[in-house]
């Protein structure tokens, strides 16, 4: 039942964070200048372009995109909590980030930060409800 949610929950941040990544990966400048949507390029009101930061947090992107895929798929519980370890470690800054006040338009400033601030929540309550789970199978049962 557990592996069931944990693929269930696991698309939705994997999905996520691999699209983007893929496309900063493939056609970095293509997303520089159209993410997330036409006329709401969120990346470009943070200028100048860089060649080497923008494909670099891509490939980033996409390997915790892959990583959350192969949890998913084999959710192991030390694999799972160490991909959710990992994947929090990214999420709580860039959430952090999209929380100070923003350069862009404000229905834009509060998709991103709910859009961040949702992963975020997404993936620490599975990190507490994959480590309580494995805390109460080691417990030892009265009587």
């Amino acid at each position: 039942m557990l592996v069931e949610r944990l693929r269930a929950r696991g698309a939705t941040p994997r999905v996520l964070s691999r699209k983007p990544g893929e496309r900063r990966v493939v056609g970095d400048l293509a997303f520089f200048d159209a993410f997330p949507l036409p006329g709401h390029t969120w990346a470009a009101y943070f200028p100048p372009y860089h060649e080497h930061f923008v494909p670099d947090v891509g490939a980033y992107s996409l390997a915790v995109g892959v990583m959350l895929g192969i949890t998913a798929w084999r959710p192991e519980p030390l694999l799972v909590r160490t991909t959710l370890i990992g994947f929090l470690l990214y999420s709580i800054p860039h959430t952090a980030f999209h929380a100070l006040p923003a350069r862009v338009p404000p229905a834009d400033a509060v998709a991103q930060t709910a859009g961040t601030v949702a992963l975020t929540v997404v993936g620490a309550l599975l990190l507490v409800l994959t480590t309580s789970r494995v805390r109460s199978r080691s417990a030892p049962r009265p009587g």
